[in-house]
């Protein structure tokens, strides 16, 4: 049995190898008052991005919970920020929640307070 499920865990991301796609973006926020972040900036970064995605894809101007939206199946935010899965899949049985499409590698400079006009910016793998 434990050799069957080896098998079937190998196939399945042999599959999904071959379906995976990365890009690197690189995210620069300015600051438009004198800010501090907390020393792990990754909460800021993605909460600020997610905010601002949900703002400018939202049809239904954020008044409404993306679950119970008509458009879940199509906006861009739901997809990256609320990934769920519907039915079962053999791999990981009735889980609903999802590891999220988006890695976000926030600074790690210790610098946490920036003026008016200061620039802070994601860091970027290549």
């Amino acid at each position: 049995m434990g050799k069957e499920i080896f098998f079937e865990i190998q196939n399945l991301f042999g599959e999904a190898k071959s379906k995976f796609y990365f890009k690197n973006y690189k995210i620069t926020c300015i600051a438009k008052d004198t800010i501090t972040l907390p020393f792990y900036k990754g909460s800021a970064f993605r909460g600020s991005f997610g905010l601002n995605l949900k703002r400018v894809s939202c049809f239904k101007e954020l008044k409404d919970d993306c679950k119970t939206c008509e458009f879940k199946n199509t906006c861009v935010y739901p997809y990256i920020f609320e990934s769920t899965i519907s039915g079962e899949l053999p791999i990981i049985g009735k889980v609903k929640d999802i590891p999220r499409p988006l890695v976000i590698e926030p600074p790690l400079s210790p610098k946490r307070f920036y003026k008016a006009g200061e620039e802070v910016s994601s860091n970027r793998n290549k």
